[in-house]
């Protein structure tokens, strides 16, 4: 009789467990839908002032970026994933049109945290920057090399992509990023470029 006893509470609290665990599933998707839907807003009101601001022709937009900027941003997966980076980067080529395009590179260094625990990652990636004047969108795309910590050897994340919005002066100067990608869903950064 009680080992049935036994059995009817284990098969009880497993149910519970599955229950809690698809509970935490739908919380963790509609707070990542939320942020998603805000980051959308977020560049849809920036690519207005984009679109806005090519419009006008101004000495700024035919002027070349600076080639090197160094920066630091933090990023957040979920609740669970967090890092901060401090990357430097080269523009390699730029177009010589009023609209620019640029092609760099970056390398990051930093430490990022899963469920608390952490360790340190290098951020390679290939980089396209367009836009006039201050404001330019960011496309990039490379790897993440963890080197310690529990991302070490088990690695779902190698790859690494973000799309987001810069502000920046082709003078150079303190830069502003904010975007999204992967394993980032949102980050922000703040540099300088020179």
């Amino acid at each position: 009789m009680s080992f049935q006893l036994l059995r009817h509470d284990i098969s009880f609290i497993i149910r519970a467990i599955e229950h809690l665990n698809l509970i935490i599933t739908k919380l963790i998707i509609k707070r990542i839908y939320s942020m998603l839907k805000t980051l959308l807003l977020l560049l849809v009101l920036i690519s207005s002032s984009v679109v806005n601001a090519q419009t006008d022709s101004t000495k700024s937009e035919s002027s070349p970026l600076k080639k090197n900027s160094l920066y630091i941003s933090l990023g957040v997966a979920t609740e669970f994933y967090y890092d901060g980076i401090v990357t430097y980067e080269r523009l390699f080529w730029q177009s010589k049109k009023a609209t620019h395009i640029a092609i760099g590179g970056q390398i990051g260094y930093g430490y990022y945290a899963v469920w608390g625990i952490g360790g340190s990652v290098i951020n390679a990636n290939l980089l396209l920057l367009t836009g006039a004047g201050n404001h330019h969108l960011e496309v990039t795309g490379g790897m993440n090399f963890y080197l310690s910590g529990d991302m070490e050897g088990y690695n779902p994340y190698k790859l690494s992509t973000t799309v987001g919005y810069r502000l920046q002066k082709p003078s150079g100067g303190i830069l502003l990023r904010v975007g999204s990608g992967w394993p980032r869903i949102a980050y922000v950064g703040l540099g300088y470029n020179f």
